[in-house]
């Protein structure tokens, strides 16, 4: 059996074709200095009528002890058959997508932030993993703030975090906007609350 996941932009479908397939997955990363890295990765996977190809690079470069950069390219060439193309309305030839991903994170004792933007193009498929969601521009971020307790306070940490979450489509409509606010306290007794 081989299992398909058919993404859109506001959810998934998925269907089972009664015949096997092959995988290959490979991943290879390279260690800079600094903890920093660079790699390739690629995902290929064929059946009767039927291939999802991912390919692309990946890396970290951290800037020092407080600053990450996370990024990753990967693109796609997908081709389903007949019948999940009738079923699904799925392109009839080959098709081609991509994603990509940025990543920022700062850290420190008191203080931490990070930006998230992802795009997921409409035709990108990733059957060997699982990616319920394409044609979409993600933007999260979030910035928090950590106080610490006297040596007798009757709490040790106390931790306040902001986020907010833009989704879009492809046309710019708003599929999901969030805005959180999350408290944290770690109280006596090894004790822990969150709102």
């Amino acid at each position: 059996v081989t299992n398909l996941i058919l993404p859109g932009s506001e959810g998934s479908d998925s269907t089972s074709l009664d015949s096997s397939n092959d995988v290959f997955v490979g991943r290879y990363s390279y260690g800079l200095d600094n903890a920093s890295s660079i790699g390739a990765l690629t995902t290929l996977r064929s059946g009767e009528g039927y291939h999802n190809y991912v390919a692309g690079l990946d890396g970290r470069w951290r800037i020092n002890d407080r600053n990450n950069i996370r990024w990753q390219y990967l693109h796609s060439d997908t081709e389903y058959p007949l019948e999940v193309v009738a079923e699904f309305d799925q392109p009839a030839d080959a098709f081609t997508g991509h994603t990509a991903r940025f990543q920022y994170d700062y850290s420190s004792r008191d203080w931490n932030a990070d930006v998230i933007y992802v795009d997921r193009s409409a035709g990108f498929r990733a059957d060997s993993g699982f990616m319920p969601r394409v044609d979409t521009e993600i933007i999260v971020t979030g910035i928090g703030r950590t106080w610490y307790g006297a040596e007798n306070s009757r709490w040790s940490q106390f931790d306040l975090r902001l986020d907010w979450d833009n989704y879009r489509d492809s046309d710019g409509n708003v599929l999901e906007e969030e805005f959180e606010i999350e408290f944290g306290i770690n109280g006596p007794l090894q004790s822990y609350t969150e709102l």
